[in-house]
């Protein structure tokens, strides 16, 4: 299992093989690469015991597209990113990346995950974080690389003790890059971060997903940060999507800008309606 996943729970790394996956993986390698890859949630349902989180989720995410997950705690979210990381098997329907499907199996090769938390290995200084999953002087070349790319190449010595929590998810992020992902998951990334920092990494994560052109899903609590952020808004109610919101402004998107405050106030509103 590569780098994406190293650091995760071992809990999470027990996952049966996708089905047909040699047979996908050959016909996925046989074609051109582009940037970004499609993710097909289709008639999917996740149940725990007799608790059924997600109900019939069908959704399409196009190649290079940003799509934000908004809804309340508990709506399905998180479990609905697990499933197109592959880190969970749907109870029913299928999820498939780049055509080929999973079934509990982590798409290691060309999807990554930036959680709440940065995860850094306390042991390993900033350079070695961000190389995680490579090895060679050109791997880390590229690491470092990467760590300028966020603002960090003066870090690269340094502690993660040492950082602020917005230079260890900017590490973090760094980390995800390195590989070049084509399909970056962000799971509530910014939700600990103070307000300014905040806006500088949604300004920083828009700037890496324009130049690299991935596709980017990301959960969030914030109307705002989706609305900035997404070309497309889901809302999850009860783990059913029950509104989508294309976002059709251009970017760069400013704060405080009035259209985008209209539409902020639309998904509050449908938010604000959730029934019992």
């Amino acid at each position: 299992m590569t780098a994406l996943f190293d650091w995760l729970p071992a809990e999470l790394m027990q996952h049966p093989l996708a089905v047909a996956r040699e047979t996908a993986d050959a016909d996925r390698k046989s074609g051109p690469r582009t940037p970004g890859i499609a993710v097909d949630v289709t008639h999917v349902a996740k149940r725990f015991d007799e608790t059924e989180v997600l109900h019939d989720i069908d959704l399409a995410v196009r190649p290079g597209e940003f799509v934000a997950i908004l809804g309340h705690s508990g709506c399905g979210k998180s479990t609905l990113l697990r499933l197109i990381a592959g880190l969970e098997a749907p109870s029913d329907g299928a999820v498939a990346v780049d055509g080929r499907w999973l079934d509990g199996a982590p798409d290691a090769g060309d999807t990554r995950i930036l959680f709440q938390d940065a995860r850094l290995l306390p042991w390993r200084r900033v350079l070695d974080n961000a190389a995680i999953g490579g090895t060679g002087d050109a791997w880390r070349a590229k690491a470092r690389a990467t760590l300028e790319r966020v603002g960090l190449a003066d870090k690269a010595d340094r502690w993660p003790v040492t950082l602020s929590g917005g230079q260890r998810q900017r590490v973090a992020l760094a980390r995800a890059l390195v590989s070049e992902p084509r399909l970056l998951l962000l799971d509530e990334p910014l939700g600990a971060l103070d307000a300014l920092t905040r806006i500088e990494m949604q300004d920083l994560i828009e700037e890496v997903w324009r130049a690299q052109g991935f596709t980017a899903i990301l959960v969030t609590h914030d109307v705002a940060e989706a609305v900035r952020l997404a070309d497309r808004v889901v809302v999850l109610d009860h783990g059913r999507i029950v509104e989508t919101y294309s976002i059709e402004h251009p970017r760069p998107r400013p704060h405080g800008d009035a259209e985008l405050g209209r539409i902020e106030q639309r998904i509050l509103d449908r938010l604000m309606r959730r029934k019992p």
